[in-house]
């Protein structure tokens, strides 16, 4: 229930003596604390006032708000109780420790501990999610209890992305990616992994690492905490590839200036102090780097957020022409072709998978005019009457 505060609210006290009272009648123009809202277990401030001797305090209600216990700030009778003769006055107004310990421990004073800031919010009637915000660490653990995303610098964190199709155990070449966003560190990468539609954890075999580069415009600067879940060991680069030593989860970065590259790299468990690549196998999932010095609960964005994070960097395109026309084998073909998803820069063609060709000149495909929104796609003929060209172009524009 907590401390609260209620309008207009005066009882005649005629209990006796210096312990629990009961509330009685209510003078003319005023109202009684059930009347007013109050409810069982609530603890409003109050005033006491016989004759000359006062009190002030809290009140516990109970009994259906007949009835309340004391708890006494300041007094006439040196912070006790006063001794009541059967016909004090009760009412019920704010004391100056309503303000100092509920208002002023959590909007004035960041020395308190956690415990007294949350007792001051309950005193003023905040909600749970208000308390974790009000008391959060710094702007992302504030963010993380709000439940607010974009807190997690880190793409295709919990593996669900494979849009290459990467094999568990496939051996990667320095550079080459498996699933999206990760790639082979320089020494190569391969990792095992049983795919799940949810969060999937993966082993990274041993003498093997994979890494990650945050783009640069992402980064904000000041400190960073990388953090993961399973046996793997990690460590981060500050504009350019990590050379320090592995540890073990979590780490936190100083000094990071803004606009420069953060770069995340794994390798297996027994790295753990020192630079060089793990020679045992280590799990790794559920990876976040976020700003701030302690690590908040992982953020787990939908299906949809992360494959188009994961296609501004990679994606495929489908394009095609089709003529049935007499004079097929003297034309050639070009197609606009937009992006599904604005790409991080032009992209690179990496391939064209055919899907049905009749009458094409294979060595004529070609695009132009590339640029991270699109592309045109030109090819010719090589026969008739009829020519159809299909294909699927894959696109990178990968860190």
């Amino acid at each position: 229930m907590g401390k609260k505060l209620f309008n207009n609210v005066r009882h005649i006290v005629v209990t006796p003596g210096s312990g629990a009272i009961a509330l009685g009648t209510v003078p003319a123009t005023w109202q009684s604390f059930a009347a007013a809202g109050a409810v069982d277990g609530d603890q409003p401030p109050y005033e006491l006032v016989d004759g000359d001797n006062r009190e002030n305090g809290y009140l516990t209600l109970q009994d259906g708000v007949t009835t309340a216990t004391r708890t006494v700030v300041t007094s006439t009778n040196g912070n006790s109780p006063i001794d009541l003769s059967g016909s004090a006055v009760l009412t019920c107004t704010p004391i100056a420790e309503t303000f100092n310990n509920d208002v002023l421990s959590v909007s004035r004073d960041q020395g308190l501990s956690t415990g007294a800031k949350n007792q001051g919010l309950s005193n003023l009637g905040v909600t749970d999610l208000g308390k974790q915000i009000a008391t959060a660490a710094d702007a992302e653990h504030a963010r993380s209890a709000a439940g607010i995303s974009g807190r997690n610098l880190i793409t295709n964190a919990d593996f669900r992305i494979n849009q290459r199709g990467y094999v568990s155990g496939a051996a990667l070449a320095a550079g080459a990616y498996g699933h999206d966003r990760w790639k082979a560190g320089t020494g190569g990468g391969a990792y095992t992994f049983s795919q799940l539609v949810t969060s999937t954890q993966i082993s990274i075999a041993a003498s093997k690492s994979i890494r990650q580069t945050v783009e640069p415009a992402n980064v904000r600067g000041g400190t960073y905490v990388l953090s993961w879940e399973g046996t793997a060991t990690g460590r981060v680069g500050v504009g350019g590839a990590p050379t320090g030593n592995f540890v073990v989860s979590p780490i936190t970065v100083t000094g990071v200036s803004a606009g420069l590259s953060l770069d995340v790299e794994f390798t297996g468990a027994n790295a753990a102090g020192g630079s060089s690549i793990a020679s045992n196998a280590g799990t790794l999932g559920k990876v976040q780097l976020e700003q701030g010095a302690v690590p908040t609960p992982f953020e787990f964005r939908s299906i949809a957020s992360e494959l188009d994070e994961c296609m501004r960097f990679y994606q495929f395109v489908r394009a095609g022409s089709q003529d049935n026309g007499a004079a097929v084998a003297t034309k050639g073909y070009l197609m606009s072709v937009n992006f599904p998803r604005r790409m991080r820069i032009a992209p690179q063609v990496l391939d064209y998978t055919v899907l049905a060709a009749q009458n094409v000149s294979g060595s004529s495909r070609s695009v132009t005019d590339v640029s991270e929104y699109g592309l045109t796609y030109l090819v010719a003929a090589s026969g008739g009457p009829t020519m159809i060209d299909r294909v699927t172009i894959t696109l990178s524009a990968d860190l």
